[in-house]
């Protein structure tokens, strides 16, 4: 079994490789490092929205060109991992990537229905494992 996040050392954290890190992550919420690498994504994508108009989103490297992004993304993932990765696995229940017009990859934050119906889907999809987990005797920590 992998140690927990809170577990690996800070000097090896950008030895570890992407699927370990996954691994390590607590199932059904978010690190500290992540919540705050979040805030940070969801403010810089509310303000490009704010100032570019509602139809225009931001691509990864207006989001990794972001200082506060660049700073919450250093103290929440190791190298191996990058931001486009970890906002599809762990923020799909608040955002979409998607290709534009030109076929850029994009993020977008969901609203509305489309949001309640992606955070339904992952209240399911973490309850299935735990369920798992508990059947075999074994529970991942969750922090709430």
């Amino acid at each position: 079994a992998s140690p927990p996040r809170e577990d690996l050392p800070e000097a090896t954290l950008d030895d570890v490789p992407a699927d370990v890190f996954f691994e390590c992550l607590p199932v059904g919420s978010l690190t500290l490092e992540e919540q705050e690498l979040m805030d940070a994504v969801v403010s810089f994508v509310r303000n490009w929205v704010a100032d570019k108009g509602r139809n225009r989103w931001p691509n990864f490297v207006h989001l990794g060109a972001d200082g506060r992004v660049r700073q919450c993304k250093d103290s929440a993932l190791p190298r191996s991992v990058p931001l486009r990765t970890w906002v599809e696995r762990r923020l799909d229940h608040y955002t979409t990537v998607f290709r534009d017009d030109a076929g850029v990859a994009v993020l977008r934050l969901l609203e509305g229905p489309e949001l309640e119906e992606a955070q339904r889907r992952k209240r399911q999809a973490t309850a299935q494992p735990m369920r798992q987990a508990g059947e075999h005797g074994r529970s991942r920590r969750v922090r709430g």
